[in-house]
């Protein structure tokens, strides 16, 4: 899912490069295609985005990755200033 998240937003970012290269209609309807409320691929329904901050503090992985990250980070800081 993390992958696909990160390819629909490159598209994205392509799309909104390319905007001054392609006709302005086509653009419109790609970015509605995108942004559609109803079902656009970057909609995200209210109840699910509180829904991932709250999973975030109750499942233990994801607490447990976010500890890993920070110490993979603080010992190459502490290693450099030593």
């Amino acid at each position: 899912k993390i992958v696909k998240e990160g390819q629909l937003v490159m598209r994205v970012r392509n799309l909104r490069a390319a905007a001054a290269l392609i006709p302005g209609r086509s653009f419109r309807a790609r970015r509605t295609y995108y942004n559609n409320e109803e079902n656009g691929l970057l909609h995200v329904p209210k109840g699910q985005a509180q829904n991932m901050q709250a999973q975030m503090f109750t499942d233990p992985n994801m607490a447990m990755d976010m500890m890993k990250k920070n110490l993979s980070m603080i010992i190459p800081q502490t290693l450099t200033f030593a």
